[in-house]
Order: structure tokens, then C-alpha cells, then sequence
């Protein structure tokens, strides 16, 4: 499908808004390969803390960095999910247009 340039569609607010699919794929990309980065990007890295033996900070602190890798996953499968559904979106608002410009040209 080629590229139409928008759709201005009125938000329950008021004034128009204008939708650009191609930002949205955009946008989608730029998220995938955050959230690749973000699931990828402490996988098979040495330990983020120090050993620290006898130390009474040291359980803390692998527990800290078992919490900083779940939550940075987590963050990833977030974006993962998000550009998903920004690319979801794009294809929809694309397939609309298209569907418009057949019914007009009818």
C-alpha cells in the first residue's frame, strides 16, 4: 500500500486531530528496538554489584540487582508491547484510508 497523508478525525474534545500512520510506524520501530536494547541489554553482563563477603549489605545488594533486572525487563516487554500496538494502529488508520479511497472512487 502506498502512503495516504492523514486522517483528521474530531476527538470527543473538540478540534481535529490529525493522524500520520507513518510517524506511527515511526514511533512503533523506535520502541522495538528499545525494548530489544531494554531485554538485551543486561543479559549475560557480569554481576551489576560487587561481591561483597561479610558484608551485611551484600544480600541487599544482589537483591537490589535481582530487582534492577526485573524491573528493566519488565520495562522492556512494556515497550515491546506498546510499539506493537502502535503499529497495530498504523496498519488499522492505513487500511481505513484505503478502504475510503476505494468507496470514493467507486
Amino acid at each position: 500500500m502506498g502512503e495516504l497523508p492523514g486522517n483528521d478525525v474530531g476527538p470527543a474534545g473538540g478540534g481535529p486531530l490529525r493522524v500520520r500512520p507513518a510517524v506511527l510506524h515511526d514511533a512503533a520501530d523506535r520502541l522495538t528496538g528499545l525494548a530489544y536494547r531494554l531485554a538485551h541489554g543486561l543479559a549475560g553482563q557480569p554481576e551489576l554489584t560487587v561481591t561483597a563477603p561479610g558484608w551485611a549489605a551484600a544480600d541487599l545488594l544482589v537483591a537490589v540487582e535481582a530487582a534492577v533486572h526485573r524491573q528493566v525487563s519488565r520495562a522492556g516487554a512494556d515497550a515491546a508491547a506498546t510499539g506493537q500496538a502502535l503499529a497495530r494502529a498504523a496498519d488499522e488508520y492505513d487500511a481505513a484510508d484505503w478502504r475510503a479511497v476505494h468507496r470514493l472512487a467507486r
